[in-house]
């Protein structure tokens, strides 16, 4: 079952709960928009606790996004237990490879949001 607040939804999977950051089909303002709402949940959290989610399909990707999302990333990292991406296709993985190498973090992508739910819950 989803609980969905605007472009930040929750899942509530087999008693954990996952942060969905839902960049899917997003321009850069929507994507701000995301990380604005976000990034406060995740750091109020306590260390290692929080699983995340993120989806990218059909969102924009240039380098003003690969800024926001490593200073994102970066940002959320002492919080995060674990995270998965999903939609993350084409030029977009030079984006994520960037990002990576930049933050540190190892995020799995997967093919689609149950094989990543699956996965987180088991972290």
């Amino acid at each position: 079952m989803e609980n969905q607040n605007e472009k930040g939804n929750h899942y509530p999977t087999q008693r954990k709960q996952i942060i969905y950051n839902d960049f899917s089909d997003c321009g850069m303002e929507d994507v701000f928009q995301v990380i604005g709402q976000a990034a406060p949940l995740i750091r109020t959290q306590p260390e290692k606790s929080v699983l995340i989610l993120s989806d990218f399909t059909g969102s924009v990707h240039n380098a003003q996004l690969l800024s926001a999302l490593r200073e994102f990333t970066a940002g959320n990292a002492p919080h995060v237990k674990a995270s998965a991406i999903i939609g993350m296709t084409g030029m977009k993985k030079v984006l994520y490879d960037t990002v990576m190498k930049f933050t540190g973090r190892n995020i799995p992508i997967f093919d689609d949001a149950d094989q990543a739910k699956e996965w987180l819950v088991t972290q």
